[in-house]
């Protein structure tokens, strides 16, 4: 068999041949154009061109106050010139950017990604344009837009003089290996968590059926499939996998509230069909094979790496930014997540044969003894309270420790996928056991950096606060700090032809 890593290799190094060589290719296109034009435009080259790109929900067309600030003669622009002497700006052109949707999805910013990387390019072809330098400003996640045009110029990003992004979380979404006919899940959630959920759902509603609650039997046996359900939907699996997590402890709750805890010979004793159905219905209810998420799996999303840009980069954040925020709590969530789930597919790997069978024997052996408590429940009998006790515990025991642990995994996974789909998209809820989603201050890449990149923190000034509470702006709105907006306009000079 062939080592598919070596294979992987040579694939990833035929690309970045490719790439190289369309580079080159675009170069040479782009020296030819400028030898046709270099006649027409004799004081293009003196003009410095600022490319503002805007950022989520910040679409032009959507305000009712026009211009912008993302727009030639809006608020930003205003400022920046403001704090220099209009004759140093007389080179200084605000380029008018076709503004994206600006709809806070993945889908959205690939689209944004296209366009406005063929902006980028006629940019470069036009007469009165490609003689002179070029600076982009970009915005929230109009500045994980920009980086990505910029990245797929390739080696004609390096026209640009200069990049800013402001308040940008760079996001990167990595999606493990999948073969055609596996579904790839958590190692703990994917093939007990839909098992464990229909036991207890199962119990429960024989239970209250044996017990005459047919409404609340009915209930129960309808919501039985609800978790697993949900599970298959794209755009609900997360919430169907928490959904699975938390239904152990609803019915063990709702139990003790309808029957008040004491009569639990109709729980017990439906815990046995309720067990064989659930195990023999819980893989199927994955939908197909299970394959447990390995250390293999890593290697694959570092292939992923996207090309370094070719660009000078300044990332501009502020403390407390909201946006920021919220991707930090997402990402600790993930971690944490992965964490616990790595250490029990470690532990699941390490079982000897040995501890295996006895494990094997246990939820058998505990639904024995849950049977025979259920047939000799009676009070006149003197070890009664001793076979109440196994009862109880040959119920539970089977089912507590993988419940609780799914618990604390998923209640983390769906907290971070709730986060990451506020701060980046809704697609965060597709494949939250097959996905991660990177947000960095400073763009990855499977390379070292060929460019300078910068990260600035600014912290907001009292100038800056009180703007902003003018405004009513969050502190995520850092275009409308005054400092910031001195800082580019210098910024700005600092590249205008002497």
């Amino acid at each position: 068999m062939p080592d598919q890593s070596t294979n992987t290799s040579d694939d990833l190094d035929g690309m970045e041949g490719l790439d190289e060589g369309l580079g080159k290719l675009a170069q040479s296109n782009l020296g030819f154009f400028r030898e046709l034009h270099k006649s027409e435009q004799p004081l293009a080259s003196e003009t410095l061109w600022v490319h503002l790109v805007h950022g989520t929900w910040a679409n032009p067309e959507n305000s009712k106050v026009r211009p912008t600030w993302s727009e030639p003669g809006g608020s930003l622009e205003k400022a920046i010139r403001s704090y220099a002497a209009p004759d140093l700006f007389q080179k200084v052109r605000f380029a008018n950017v076709p503004p994206w949707s600006g709809r806070n999805s993945f889908g959205a910013r690939n689209q944004a990604v296209q366009d406005l990387n063929k902006y980028f390019n006629d940019v470069l072809f036009d007469p009165g344009k490609t003689f002179g330098r070029h600076l982009v400003i970009a915005h929230s996640h109009g500045g994980t837009v920009a980086a990505e045009a910029l990245r797929n110029l390739g080696p004609l990003a390096s026209e640009f003089a200069g990049f800013v992004t402001l308040g940008t979380p760079f996001v990167q979404r990595v999606q493990s290996f999948e073969p055609p006919n596996e579904i790839t899940f958590d190692s703990l959630t994917g093939l007990f968590a839909p098992a464990v959920a229909l036991f207890f759902s199962l119990s429960l509603a024989i239970a209250f059926g044996l017990e005459k609650f047919f409404w609340l039997a009915g209930l129960w046996l309808v919501y039985a499939f609800v978790p697993a359900s949900l599970c298959q939907i794209r755009k609900l699996s997360s919430f169907g996998w928490a959904l699975c997590s938390i239904t152990p402890l609803i019915a063990l709750v709702f139990f003790w509230l309808a029957l008040g805890g004491k009569d639990l010979e109709s729980l017990l004793a439906s815990s046995l069909v309720a067990a064989v159905v659930s195990l023999y219905l819980g893989p199927k209810l994955s939908s197909g094979a299970v394959r447990f998420l390995n250390a293999s799996d890593s290697a694959d999303s570092e292939e992923q790496m996207p090309r370094p840009i070719e660009v000078p980069l300044l990332a501009i954040r502020a403390p407390g930014d909201e946006a920021s925020l919220a991707i930090a709590a997402a990402s600790g969530a993930i971690f944490l997540s992965d964490t616990i789930r790595g250490v029990g597919s470690k532990l699941y790997t390490r079982i000897p044969e040995r501890w295996g069978a006895l494990l094997s024997w246990a939820i058998p052996l505990g639904l024995t003894l849950t049977m025979i408590s259920a047939i000799f429940w009676q009070d006149s009998w003197p070890a009664v309270k001793y076979v109440r006790l196994a009862g109880s515990i040959a119920f539970l025991a089977p089912y507590a420790a993988i419940s609780f642990v799914l618990i604390v995994i998923l209640a983390f996974k769906f907290s971070a996928v709730i986060l990451m789909a506020i701060a980046c998209g809704w697609e965060a809820f597709e494949a939250p056991g097959i996905m991660k989603v990177y947000a960095e201050p400073l763009p990855r890449s499977r390379e070292s950096l060929k460019r300078p990149m910068t990260l600035r923190m600014t912290f907001p000034t009292a100038a800056d606060l009180d703007a902003m509470k003018k405004k009513s702006s969050l502190r995520h709105s850092i275009y409308e700090y005054p400092s910031v907006q001195e800082y580019l306009a210098s910024w700005i000079l600092s590249f205008i032809p002497q």
